[in-house]
């Protein structure tokens, strides 16, 4: 299976991907701030916080009344379903140009990982505002849980992405007299 996946991002890591994911990500970002400011700036987002409980969630459903809990709803399967796909695309593209070989191949399943835990946020996130009913929801656990495993997998795909690019600039990790890699 990592074969398989190192192969994919390998053919996904050209110039013109690794653009469009770029443009892609900032315009997930626009998106996130109008949604911001949509369900009012003062109140993050549960997918924009470390942890959370259910009764934390529960006060925040309840403080954004129906219509935006259903404009987060909506935004967490289109916008917030196109980032992490993006990210993971983007990410995990340039961890299998940069970890080709060896035993830091494995890098390249931190940002799918990380993207997995992130779709699972979103889906849970958006089931529970959807079904509000002005209770706790045990189910946020489940949804805080997966918070945890993106933002920490998000923060190691950046220092793995950083680490492995100073490596390769300070290090050779491309070795003199090796042709390039024709997709880059």
């Amino acid at each position: 299976m990592l074969d398989a996946v190192h192969n994919r991002l390998t053919r996904l890591a050209t110039w013109p991907a690794v653009a469009v994911l770029v443009v892609v990500f900032i315009a997930c970002q626009q998106g996130f701030t109008w949604r911001q400011h949509a369900l009012g700036p003062d109140m993050a987002t549960p997918d924009a916080r470390f942890g959370y409980t259910p009764g934390e969630i529960r006060d925040l459903f309840e403080s954004w009344g129906p219509e935006r809990r259903v404009l987060y709803a909506r935004t967490e399967v289109t916008l917030d379903v196109v980032f992490p796909l993006t990210y993971g695309g983007l990410f995990g593209a340039l961890a299998a140009r940069l970890f080709r070989r060896g035993p830091w191949r494995w890098a390249v399943m931190v940002p799918v990982v990380t993207a997995t835990a992130d779709l699972a946020e979103n889906g849970t996130l958006a089931v529970l505002a959807w079904q509000y009913d002005g209770q706790e929801s045990p189910a946020v656990w489940a949804a805080a849980g997966f918070t945890v495993l993106k933002v920490v997998g998000f923060v190691l795909s950046l220092l793995l992405l950083l680490g492995g690019g100073a490596f390769g600039r300070c290090c050779g990790a491309a070795r003199p007299g090796t042709a390039p890699d024709p997709a880059v």
